[in-house]
Parts: C-alpha cells; sequence; structure tokens
C-alpha cells in the first residue's frame, strides 16, 4: 500500500499496488500531484511501515526521488 502525505504531513489519497502493477509508475502518478510531498509503502496486511520515497527537490541534475 503507498500512503500518500502533503508538505504539512497529513495523510492523502491512497493507491494500493498489486503483482501485476509496475510500483514505479503508480509512484510517479501519485507524485505528479504538486500537493503531495512523500510516499509512505506500507505492508498490505500488517500496515507496518517499510519505506518512504520523496518528491525530487528541483535540481539540474535530473537526479530522481530519494527512498529511505
Amino acid at each position: 500500500m503507498l500512503r500518500a502525505y502533503d508538505m504539512r504531513g497529513w495523510v492523502r489519497e491512497t493507491s494500493r499496488t498489486h503483482d501485476d502493477q509496475d510500483p514505479g509508475m503508480v509512484i510517479a502518478a501519485v507524485l505528479s500531484n504538486p500537493k503531495l510531498a512523500k510516499i509512505h509503502g506500507r505492508n498490505l496486511v500488517y500496515g507496518r511501515y517499510m519505506f518512504t520515497v520523496t518528491r525530487p527537490r528541483a535540481s539540474t541534475s535530473g537526479a530522481g526521488g530519494a527512498i529511505s
């Protein structure tokens, strides 16, 4: 499960992924909303936190978002 957060840290829309979906495309689609700042990946069954994807900062290097 991907849980999206805005700049204030408030939970926003959630998108669930399946084995047959490309998680990178789902993450990119969620972060295409400029009001969202980060996504937490959580275990669908237990709801436990697994990782964070943050919106890339504006730069000239062309680097993508960060995963922690």
